[in-house]
């Protein structure tokens, strides 16, 4: 089975807002996408052929990013020379995790998942967000690229692109004729209905890209207006504890992969598994006294460490541009009912030790940072 079809591509567009991740990966003749696309097709092919229709609906019809993931931990794997059985059965569930992972030295399950960071309200507004920008990109502006400056959605609702793009074009109608060396490029203009308030700029085409239609209305995409909360470690934490008791008990290793699609740092992962940090300083001096660790973290709670049935958790930020070869982090349970061991894979392994200090290691030997 072909993961991609087979035909003459000529299509040299970017990706859509409202294009499904599959769709784009299949069509497009681009020749940085046509890579991955050989990539991907490559690793389904090693991908069990039993297993391969289910991947690839999933891939096109039930979220691309969490079946890619589970494509790319299948790839992963397989480099590292491990035998690996999917959905494996487990003891005491009817459930089965994603993977049974094992070569000589050990084995582990292996459960797969993925983590955005967006509320259901923010996932809303960036459904009308594609609805709009795929509307303006569908015409052409020969002269200029957009800047949306700021894009406030008022309502809730989903605002009339038609509108939105006839008052555009007519706005850079206007001003197609100021010649070169005018002060177009401080243009700028606003929009606003009662379901939605825009600023858009203007920013001149070098001469070379004037009347080309290959690039997209669009130059610049801005923010919404409003200031964000910072939700990643409340996203992380609640994504694991979702996966961290569906098995029950288990007779071997059981490890979370988490896929951070908002490309949190190490730091940021630190601290949702091993708790977030408190500074107490010197009242005169302003010097640093104590740092302390706070029970908050997936591994280190109101109980102390915790999550026992979880022995370790695989984390990074994957992506198709970035997969041919990423390294993922291994963040160690100090209490599991079953230890991960660290020989099982070379990469760099994060632990909190009793004194609620982080150590970190590469394969056997210590890291020094």
């Amino acid at each position: 089975m072909k993961l991609f079809d087979t035909f003459n591509r000529t299509n040299l567009e970017f990706k859509k807002h409202q294009q499904s991740t599959y769709d784009f990966y299949n069509q497009t003749a681009r020749k940085e996408f046509a890579e991955i696309r050989e990539r991907l097709e490559e690793w389904f092919q090693k991908y069990p052929f039993n297993n391969q229709k289910k991947l690839k609906n999933d891939l096109i019809k039930n979220g691309f990013n969490a079946a890619f993931y589970e494509l790319f931990l299948y790839n992963y794997f397989y480099k590292l020379g491990f035998n690996i059985e999917i959905e494996p059965e487990v003891p005491n569930s009817s459930h089965r995790p994603d993977f049974l992972i094992f070569n000589d030295l050990g084995s582990f399950y292996l459960e797969a998942t993925t983590v955005n960071g967006a509320s259901e309200i923010e996932t809303k507004r960036e459904k009308i967000r594609s609805v709009v920008y795929d509307k303006i990109n569908e015409f052409h502006s020969p002269n200029f690229y957009l800047d949306i400056q700021c894009f406030q959605i008022i309502s809730g609702k989903a605002p009339s692109s038609k509108r939105i793009v006839n008052f555009i074009k007519d706005k850079l109608s206007a001003i197609n004729n100021i010649v070169e060396n005018s002060n177009h490029n401080f243009i700028s203009w606003s929009y606003s209905d009662e379901d939605i308030l825009m600023e858009i700029g203007v920013i001149p085409k070098p001469t070379k890209h004037k009347g080309q239609t290959e690039s997209t209305t669009i130059g610049i995409y801005g923010g919404d207006g409003t200031a964000k909360i910072d939700r990643s470690t409340e996203c992380i934490n609640k994504s694991l504890a979702n996966k961290s008791n569906r098995y029950g008990k288990l007779d071997r290793p059981y490890v979370i992969a988490i896929n951070l699609l908002e490309k949190q740092s190490d730091f940021d992962t630190n601290l949702a598994l091993y708790g977030t940090e408190s500074f107490i300083y010197s009242k005169n001096s302003r010097e640093l006294i104590k740092t302390i660790r706070n029970k908050d973290g997936f591994f280190y709670g109101k109980q102390g460490f915790q999550r026992k049935g979880v022995s370790a958790v695989l984390a990074g930020a994957v992506f198709p541009s970035n997969s041919d070869d990423f390294q993922l982090t291994i963040y160690h349970n100090i209490e599991p009912y079953y230890n991960f061991e660290r020989g099982l894979i070379k990469e760099k392994h994060v632990y909190l030790e009793k004194d609620e200090q982080l150590s970190y290691y590469k394969f056997k030997e210590e890291l020094i940072k």
